[in-house]
């Protein structure tokens, strides 16, 4: 849990800013470390915009490889 709570933070860099930032987790790091990724391809970005009592948001998932962007879903509500 504290893993997922500190990539939502601030990503880490690499395994060895993670083992350095959560030491006290360092044995539980080494047994999951296969499973633990430090480079993400896709991301959600969140807008909410509120004028008055009127409140509109969206949420757009997309991937990301290298330069090229590509829109996976968009959601209004």
């Amino acid at each position: 849990e504290e893993i997922i709570q500190r990539r939502r933070i601030e990503p880490f860099a690499d395994m060895q800013d993670l083992k350095t930032e959560l030491f006290r987790y360092s044995d539980s790091i080494g047994e999951c470390e296969k499973y633990i990724t430090t480079v993400s391809r896709f991301f959600t970005i969140r807008v909410t915009a509120v004028s008055g009592v009127a409140k509109a948001s969206t949420v757009i998932a997309i991937t990301k490889d290298g330069t090229r962007i590509k829109r996976v879903a968009v959601i209004n509500g």
